[in-house]
């Protein structure tokens, strides 16, 4: 699977602002997968996968791939 790294204009100095004023800022993804459940693979950012809080890998898993 291919992440496509989707970097437009983020409006910095507005949230920030916001952030200061002390109003939460959330990430779309994360407030879609906290609400539904679900992963939206389609609009899914590299940043999500490496900054988002609860992605992690079993020891399951890590033991598997050694």
């Amino acid at each position: 699977m291919e992440v496509r790294d989707r970097r437009g204009r983020l409006p910095v100095d507005e949230l920030l602002e916001l952030k200061m004023n002390g109003v939460r800022v959330e990430e779309a993804t994360s407030v879609y997968e906290r609400v539904t459940g679900k992963i939206a693979i389609e609009n899914l950012k590299p940043s999500w996968m490496v900054f988002g809080e609860g992605f992690e890998v079993s020891r399951r898993i890590l033991w598997q791939s050694r």
